[in-house]
């Protein structure tokens, strides 16, 4: 997904790396453009159809949910549009997600 390299960066200077290693304003950038992002996904229709390709599940629904799931374990998308949280619960509630998320 084209969000990968902006979460990715988010996550890394948020919270994965040692404090000395992160960089505040890498971080700081990695958040304005997941927020872009965001923001242009919901103004073209992802959360608005039922999946990403219309009437069926695909690797889209799992990679960008992924993406979502990521900024939400570090409490970085409670500021999205309500129309991707929506999408977001949706896809989470499906058995798949269950069944991938349950561990052994």
């Amino acid at each position: 997904s084209g969000m990968t390299m902006p979460v990715s960066l988010l996550l890394a200077h948020t919270q994965l790396l040692p404090e000395d290693k992160r960089d505040a304003n890498l971080a700081q950038w990695a958040k304005y453009e997941t927020g872009k992002l965001l923001r242009f996904a919901s103004e073209h229709g992802v959360g608005d159809r039922e999946f990403i390709a219309g009437e069926r599940f695909t690797a889209a629904d799992i990679s960008i949910t992924y993406m979502f799931y990521l900024l939400k374990l570090i409490r970085q998308f409670g500021d999205a549009p309500e129309n991707l949280k929506t999408y977001f619960s949706r896809m989470t509630s499906r058995p798949g997600w269950a069944i991938a998320s349950s561990a052994d």
